[in-house]
Formats: C-alpha cells, sequence, structure tokens
C-alpha cells in the first residue's frame, strides 16, 4: 500500500510527481525535439529555443527585433493571437480563450498566495510559490488577449500568418506556461528589444 499519499514512502517520493518538475521536464524535452532540424541551429542558450531569420521590410520589426536579427520563438504577443484564432478563428473561441487567460491569473496567483501564507510544510509552500509563478504567466496572455479582442486587432497580427503552422508550433511551445514567470521573462525581452529598436532606428 506504499502508493497511498498517506503512506510514507509515497511522501519520500512525492517530488517524482510535483507539477513543476513535470512541466521543466516536458518543456526540456520539447526543446530537444526538432535540435537537428535546420531550424535549431545557431541555439545560444536555454532560454533560445529554435532561432531563425524570416525576410522582412525595410521599415518592419520582426517579432520586436530589428529586421534580420535573430527571433526567438517564443513570442507571446504571437502566442495568444494563435490561441485565440485557433483553426477558425471564431468570436465564440476568443472569448473562451480570454476567459481562461483571466481566470488562470486569478485562481493560480490566489490560490499559490494562500498556500504560501497558510502552508507550515516546505512542500506546500513550494507548490505555493509554483502556482504564483505559473499564475503571473497568464498575465501578459491576459494583457496582450485584451488588446486583440479589440475589432480588426487580432487579423491584423496574423496577416500573412501560416495560423495552422503556427498552431502547431505554439501548441508545443506554451509548454513554457508551466514554467513559473518565464513568460513574464520573454515579454520585458520582447518589450526592451522594441524600445531599443525604437530609439536607434533612423
Amino acid at each position: 500500500m506504499s502508493w497511498l499519499p498517506g503512506h510514507p514512502d509515497f511522501r519520500e517520493r512525492e517530488w517524482i510527481a510535483h507539477p513543476s518538475l513535470v512541466a521543466v521536464l516536458a518543456v526540456i524535452a520539447a526543446t530537444l525535439v526538432g535540435t537537428g532540424s535546420p531550424a535549431s541551429a545557431g541555439a545560444t542558450g536555454p532560454w533560445v529555443i529554435r532561432p531563425f531569420r524570416v525576410p522582412c521590410g525595410p521599415a518592419r520589426l520582426c517579432d520586436g527585433l530589428p529586421v534580420g536579427g535573430t527571433i526567438v520563438l517564443v513570442n507571446v504577443r504571437r502566442l495568444a493571437a494563435v490561441d485565440m484564432y485557433g483553426s477558425r478563428g471564431t468570436t465564440r473561441r476568443r472569448r473562451i480563450i480570454l476567459a481562461e487567460f483571466l481566470i488562470g491569473v486569478v485562481v493560480m496567483v490566489t490560490w499559490g498566495v494562500w498556500l504560501l501564507s497558510s502552508s507550515n510544510d516546505l512542500g506546500g509552500r513550494a507548490f505555493g510559490l509554483w502556482l504564483t509563478g505559473a499564475g503571473l504567466n497568464y498575465a501578459p496572455l491576459s494583457t496582450y488577449a485584451l488588446m486583440l479582442m479589440r475589432p480588426g486587432a487580432l487579423d491584423a497580427e496574423l496577416a500573412g500568418v501560416d495560423t495552422n503552422r503556427e498552431l502547431r508550433r505554439y501548441t508545443v511551445l506554451q509548454l513554457w506556461v508551466f514554467v513559473p514567470l518565464s513568460l513574464v521573462v520573454f515579454t520585458i525581452r520582447d518589450t526592451l528589444a522594441r524600445r531599443r529598436a525604437g530609439t536607434t532606428a533612423p
């Protein structure tokens, strides 16, 4: 009966099924898949999954970086847009995804903070910390989703984009949402890149 949650042997092995560990392992596995593909050439660090270059017009910015720059595939705004559009881009799906993002922030952060303040054991606090960090990932997603709910905003964001291809790609990359604060970091990175590009543009 050592598989029962209350058994001492089970408690000693609880870390094996900890959500944050599972999420990190899943992301690592997803990152390693395709490392032999041409798109993966040039990866420079753990935060860069599969850099690639795309052609842009002379006045455009590609995913927040200057023309010809290295593009990191985890673009939080694009992730929100692709998730909201899905396969058909219906209004109903957009509202459902927006609600999902908003609920994710409120429920996960509230639950995480409650666990951090009320738990007496290290495991409960660690789980609360993970919940809070993962829940905060839904904050930038919610912000972008609200922006993309404006008439024509989502269509403009995905203009000229192969949505089916992007949907398949971001289905894997959205696992980053389970890595605490990862999407927050990506959003800050993209914002700073856009500002730098704006100040250095002729």
